[in-house]
């Protein structure tokens, strides 16, 4: 059960933080409940990820109570036509919106993931997605170049427009650079040509935020140190 894996964790090993990295996690308030009331009973420090359309203030009060610190949300795009007819989302740029204010209301750190370069999408909706960005004001960022990744539908969909001779293969990831500075054409599905540029832009137009955060973050994580008595001995 997870009650007898958080106290193996804690009792033996010393465990005092998890980050749970399942998207699903908010789907059930009755879920919630018994993770939340596992947590707090083991005086644990956690993070979560969440769905923007599947959480609520009594949600989050209930996690914050139990010792969560932060949700990270995968908002994805500024676009409505990118959020329904690419990436297939359930949720509206205004759950996007709400999520941030309950989480900022309640006091838990909100993370905004943003993704760049979906096929078919314009700069104009890049743009959408950098305006969203500046306006619910992330505790933490992060976007990235929209990569189709083997065997997965985003893969399936982009080879489904390439001829036969043309399709992307396996070996075509192996001289990649990850690091959002350049991006092969080949995997650029988008109606924006240079994709490292509007990665550059964002990078731009996001500097005073994520450096806003980063003083915020730092007196963030001098209080976890402080709050974790382990922690604090390593030091």
């Amino acid at each position: 059960s997870l009650e007898t894996e958080i106290k193996l964790l804690k009792e033996k090993y010393g465990v005092e933080g998890f980050m749970l990295t399942d998207d699903m996690f908010t789907v059930s308030m009755d879920h919630i409940k018994k993770v939340s009331r596992v947590m707090k009973k083991y005086n644990m420090i956690w993070t979560a990820q969440a769905r923007t359309h599947a959480v609520t203030e009594e949600m989050l009060r209930i996690m914050k109570d139990a010792g969560c610190v932060q949700i990270d949300f995968g908002v994805e795009s500024g676009s409505q036509r990118v959020l329904d007819e690419i990436i297939n989302k359930k949720a509206t740029v205004d759950h996007a919106r709400q999520a941030f204010v309950l989480c900022k209301k309640v006091g838990i750190r909100a993370m905004a993931n943003l993704m760049l370069g979906n096929p078919t999408e314009t700069e104009e909706e890049m743009r959408m997605t950098l305006e969203l960005a500046k306006e619910i004001k992330p505790d933490y960022v992060f976007y990235s170049i929209v990569t189709p990744l083997p065997n997965t539908k985003l893969w399936e969909m982009v080879n489904a427009m390439l001829p036969d001779h043309n399709k992307i293969a396996v070996d075509d990831y192996k001289n990649m650079n990850w690091d959002g500075r350049s991006f092969p054409e080949k995997f650029n599905f988008s109606k924006v040509k240079d994709l490292a540029r509007v990665h550059t832009m964002f990078e731009r137009e996001l500097h005073s935020l994520v450096i806003k955060n980063a003083i915020k973050s730092n007196l963030f994580y001098l209080k976890m140190i402080l709050t974790l008595p382990h922690r604090l001995a390593r030091f």
